[in-house]
């Protein structure tokens, strides 16, 4: 499903603010045909990997207009698999290792052939579909997937301060709004699968990052529970916009200003693709429900139980039908929100379906 056409997105509502716009995209889920480039001026999708060369380019637009407010999106798959950070970041994290997991992407293009990001895929996980088996990794396998995981998190660390180092050398940092997230974390085994399948801690509790000198206080580090759809009307809000009326989101400036605010958020997450049940869950900062779409619910104590290993629906049973409740009452919202802003479903072509096949989201 597209984004419906009549849907304005922070993108459009920053442009008519008044701010010149422009997005670089790794393109699989994010491009123009799936109507992310409304409300951008300039709207790329061939950002790939990220790297200092493609980082110059996007460099110089934000130098050239830096005389007027403007808005840049930079979008990657870097970080995610199939794990291949350019040398050295593939063996900054690793140890001596022998087994089958393949971290070269020189090497492994030179096993299919110099295929392109599919063939990649396929020979980086041994697999000719979109779920490797997690049955075939080891406890040696498991350690260097985490090191090229870590690799490339640190090689986009360093790609990404380079970046804003040359800014400050500009002039444009000081006054400049910079917000680093992630859409998804990912599973190492943590329940006993890969990727990014499940709503557990390890794949939702991702970095949210906001930097601005002008404008916000440096080094605090906030606890509370927060959605990412509370990051478009936060950045409205700092920049003095009016938060549109059909944002779910809340401002997270209150609590930025003053981290001891008491935040009683309620976090809703779904996986509707995902094709072992519809997966739905529900975070109250105290508790956690986790509904698998097949019958099984699972309850989890945030205090005691931060990691969500031990279940404990059988033995407070009244907490699953309060917490079920309230999840049920997410849903019936969310169904009304789709049922009035849901664009009509579109064909895909077979590059976008392989493309989606290749990052996981279809088998």
């Amino acid at each position: 499903y597209p984004v419906a056409r009549d849907l304005e997105l922070l993108s459009e509502i920053i442009s008519r603010s008044g701010y010149r716009t422009a997005a670089w995209t790794g393109a699989g889920q994010v491009t123009r045909k799936a109507g992310f480039a409304q409300g951008f001026d300039r709207f790329t999708e061939n950002l790939g990997d990220i790297d200092p060369w493609k980082m110059n380019e996007i460099r110089a637009w934000f130098r050239r207009n830096s005389d007027e407010p403007c808005f840049l999106f930079i979008h990657t798959y870097q970080i995610h698999d199939p794990y291949l950070p350019p040398s050295p970041y593939n063996e900054i994290f690793s140890s001596e290792y022998q087994g089958w997991v393949v971290g070269d992407r020189n090497k492994l293009r030179m096993i299919t052939g110099g295929a392109g990001f599919d063939g990649l895929y396929h020979a980086f996980w041994r697999t000719n579909d979109a779920n490797p088996d997690p049955a075939s990794v080891g406890p040696d396998d498991l350690r260097q997937l985490v090191a090229l995981y870590d690799g490339g998190i640190r090689y986009t660390d360093d790609v990404l301060h380079g970046f804003f180092e040359d800014l400050r050398q500009d002039g444009l940092l000081d006054n400049t709004l910079v917000v680093v997230f992630s859409d998804h974390g990912e599973e190492f085994l943590d329940h006993g699968d890969l990727l990014h399948k499940m709503l557990y801690r390890e794949t939702l509790h991702v970095p949210l990052i906001l930097f601005w000198p002008a404008g916000l206080p440096r080094g605090v580090e906030i606890e509370s529970l927060v959605p990412l759809i509370d990051l478009g009307p936060t950045m409205l809000d700092l920049m003095g916009v009016d938060t549109a009326p059909h944002m779910e989101g809340k401002s997270l400036l209150p609590l930025l200003q003053d981290s001891t605010v008491v935040n009683n958020r309620l976090v809703f997450s779904e996986a509707p693709w995902v094709h072992r049940g519809h997966h739905r869950s529900l975070r109250d900062g105290n508790k956690t429900l986790y509904d698998h779409g097949t019958g099984e619910v699972e309850l989890f104590s945030v205090a005691e139980d931060p990691f969500e290993f031990e279940d404990l629906s059988l033995t407070h049973p009244e907490a699953v039908v309060d917490m079920h409740r309230r999840l049920l009452e997410f849903i019936t919202a969310g169904g009304l929100l789709r049922r009035d802003l849901q664009e009509e479903a579109r064909e895909l072509g077979s590059e976008e379906i392989e493309a989606l096949r290749a990052l996981g989201y279809v088998d």
